[in-house]
């Protein structure tokens, strides 16, 4: 992850590419466990971004994802 806080317009920019990228067939060109992760719907989209930012933050804020 990045060592900044990213904005919110990065992390939306982030799962708009992902979720581009799941519905052209991309993924469909990875190893499975990289799709699987890469993977983003509609239904999982808001998840994704939070859990992006949610990284972002702590590794910035606690040095690494998990907290202090």
């Amino acid at each position: 992850m990045s060592n900044w806080i990213v904005s919110k317009t990065d992390v939306d920019a982030l799962v708009s590419v992902a979720y581009r990228w799941t519905h052209a067939g991309v993924l469909n060109e990875t190893p499975p466990d990289i799709a699987e992760l890469l993977t983003v719907t509609h239904s999982n989209a808001s998840e994704v971004g939070s859990d992006l930012w949610r990284a972002n933050h702590d590794t910035c804020n606690y040095g690494g994802t998990g907290g202090a």
